[in-house]
Formats: C-alpha cells, sequence, structure tokens
C-alpha cells in the first residue's frame, strides 16, 4: 500500500518537474524569437487584467491557442487567426499605453501575420466560405487603418516598420479583391 502511495507521489513531482520544464523552455524560446535575452526575470506577474505578452505565464497561453487552432478546421483556423490578430493588436495597445515600445511592435508584428495568413488561406483558396471571405476583407481594411491610427504613435524606425506592414497589407488586400471579382 505504501509503495503504490510513494509511486503516485513521484508521478505527480514528476509531472509537475515536466510542466515546469515544458514552461521555462517556452519562455526562453519566447524571448528568444523576440529578440531580448534568455533572462526570465524581464517577464512580469500582474493579476487582475489581460496577460500581455510580458506576462510570465504568456507562453502557457500560446501553448494553449496552438492547441485549440490545430483542432479547428481550416475555416475556424481561418477564424481562429482573425481573433488572434486582434487579440495581438490590443495587446500592442496596450504595450505602447505603458511605453514598452519594442514588444508593442512585435506583438503588431505578430498580429499582422495572423491577419496575412487568413487572407492567404483565401488567395489559396483554402477557405471558400463566403460569410468568413468578407470577415478577412473588412478585418484587412479595418487593420490598415488601426496600423495607420497605430502608426502615428511613432516617429523613427518603428515608423518605418509599421509603414512596411501597412504597405504589405494594402498589397493583400488589392490581391483578394482582384480575385474576388476576377470570380463574379
Amino acid at each position: 500500500m505504501a509503495i503504490g502511495k510513494l509511486h503516485t507521489l513521484s508521478m505527480i513531482i514528476l509531472a509537475l518537474l515536466g510542466v515546469i520544464i515544458l514552461f521555462v523552455s517556452l519562455a526562453a524560446a519566447n524571448r528568444v524569437a523576440t529578440g531580448s535575452g534568455l533572462f526570465l526575470s524581464g517577464n512580469k506577474i500582474y493579476f487582475g487584467r489581460k496577460i500581455l505578452p510580458d506576462h510570465l505565464l504568456y507562453p502557457v497561453l500560446m501553448v494553449h491557442d496552438r492547441l485549440i487552432f490545430e483542432s479547428a478546421t481550416k475555416n475556424q483556423q481561418a477564424l481562429l487567426r482573425l481573433s488572434y490578430a486582434n487579440d495581438r493588436f490590443e495587446s500592442a495597445e496596450e504595450l505602447l499605453k505603458q511605453e514598452q515600445l519594442d514588444l508593442a511592435i512585435t506583438t503588431l508584428t505578430k498580429s499582422q501575420k495572423y491577419l496575412m495568413l487568413s487572407g492567404l488561406d483565401v488567395l489559396n483558396n483554402v477557405v471558400t466560405d463566403q460569410d468568413i471571405i468578407q470577415k478577412v476583407l473588412c478585418a484587412i481594411d479595418h487593420s490598415i487603418y488601426r496600423l495607420q491610427m497605430f502608426q502615428s504613435q511613432y516617429q523613427g524606425t518603428e515608423s518605418i516598420v509599421i509603414s512596411n506592414l501597412i504597405e504589405e497589407t494594402k498589397v493583400l488586400q488589392q490581391q483578394l479583391e482582384e480575385k474576388l471579382t476576377s470570380k463574379n
């Protein structure tokens, strides 16, 4: 009986250790991906508000998003990308308010990446549902406006990055509009 309890306890401890290792590696990978150092001490822990990319638990949320995304259909994936894009954009705005410029730009770029991938799914006929296509077009149009508003907050090199995002988004918008008018 005691051996069974010891075995169960050791399994729980090993599982917790595995979760800790996973969490630390995800946090470190997030720091490398954003160009920051590998120091976990730069992350914050706060309560009572939205978890932003500067939060210690943010990598856990990214894993959660990825699991949901991978289990979705292609049409659902396009909608999830739009949702993720909007979430990241709002996070970038909040980071801007907190004067975390580098992280705000990185988050804004991630937002646009999700939006662009939804648009490419439409271009490549991965998504064919007309309602979803219209949502993607509306999101892209709105994104250009939001990027321009965001850009007004910056001057230097950040403004150039945002200008590039605006131009890439306009090119995608034009390609989508051409595709849709050629179908009609």
